[in-house]
């Protein structure tokens, strides 16, 4: 498997363009986030251009945070696309449980459509597997349970023929073969919007150029290094937002080998 600095190298070199049709509240972060790896963000969401656009892309991330009448044409569309260019996907379940029309349309993709990883926190990756109410998009106390999280993630893996990456302090990452747990990140994390969203940048990111297995536990690994060595430096929530772009940037074979990787099965 390769690792960060494997795929920083490869991204480096690609420069591929990563099609990203995601809310509005942490847009931009994705976008610079993106930069900060060495892809190419575009950020096209109107329905009749997004096809063009995700055809000519490397990797496609969909974040339904902020879902709009845009976003409920746009999505299938471009998923459409990708599938039939190859492109892989990354879903981000951001507050699926939170309605109906969430729960309705991520069931209606994952039907019609492959997904390359599914994303989401604790609480997400459990709405989805099964079929609870939420009432917001932060992981609930009641869902903070790692063994319950494994188990969760090993059966949407199957389920749905994809990889899965649930994420919390400690992120469960797996396929239908094997699942791995990723420990690194701070809690100055949960402080600041949009480091989730930022995290399915970095997992689309690293599909461009890599499979999605490694993709998804390379994505928690950097995020959560990243994380703590932010917060190593910041005063508060907005200096640790400035020094996290810093930290994705500068990433090393040093803070690699600080990764907390375990395999699970």
């Amino acid at each position: 498997m390769d690792n960060i600095i494997a795929l920083k190298n490869k991204l480096l070199t690609a420069r591929p363009l990563i099609h990203s049709i995601t809310n509005a509240i942490s847009i931009n972060d994705c976008a610079n986030i993106i930069l900060c790896l060495g892809g190419r963000p575009i950020m096209v969401e109107h329905p009749e251009e997004v096809a063009e656009v995700t055809a000519n892309a490397k990797a496609l991330m969909l974040n339904i945070g902020n879902l709009t009448d845009a976003h409920l044409k746009s999505m299938p569309i471009s998923l459409k696309t990708a599938n039939e260019c190859n492109v892989p996907a990354m879903l981000d379940l951001v507050g699926v449980g939170c309605s109906k029309l969430r729960r309705r349309f991520v069931d209606n993709l994952l039907r019609d459509y492959k997904i390359s990883v599914i994303k989401g926190n604790y609480s997400e990756i459990k709405a989805l597997c099964h079929n609870i109410t939420t009432d917001g998009v932060d992981t609930r106390p009641e869902d903070k349970n790692l063994g319950d999280t494994i188990d969760n993630v090993g059966m949407l893996a199957q389920q749905f023929k994809t990889t899965v990456l649930a994420s919390g302090a400690v992120d469960v990452i797996g396929n239908r073969q094997h699942i791995y747990t990723a420990a690194n990140g701070d809690p100055m994390m949960g402080n600041l919007t949009g480091t989730g969203c930022m995290l399915g940048a970095v997992v689309s990111t690293y599909l461009a150029v890599t499979d999605p297995l490694t993709a998804a536990v390379n994505a928690a690994v950097a995020m959560g290094l990243a994380g703590e060595k932010a917060a190593k430096v910041a005063q508060g929530p907005g200096s640790f937002h400035m020094a996290l772009f810093d930290s994705i940037w500068q990433l090393s074979e040093a803070d690699f080998n600080l990764g907390k990787v375990e395999k699970v099965k």
